[in-house]
């Protein structure tokens, strides 16, 4: 369990916290690269527009 602490810590300290995941809303383990690299937001990964994801109105 440990290993996957580290993972997700890294992936968050690293920039993913930057683009909006957290330990509560993260990407598949395998996407942590290339999410980082690319940086993907957080929204973005899931198929939605920032407005939508934070359950904003779009209109």
């Amino acid at each position: 369990m440990s290993k996957m602490k580290n993972a997700i810590d890294n992936f968050l300290d690293n920039g993913g916290e930057h683009l909006g995941y957290s330990e509560y809303d993260l990407p598949d383990i395998d996407d942590f690269h290339t999410v980082l690299q690319n940086g993907v937001k957080v929204w973005e990964y899931h198929g939605k527009t920032e407005i939508e994801y934070y359950g904003g109105n779009d209109e």
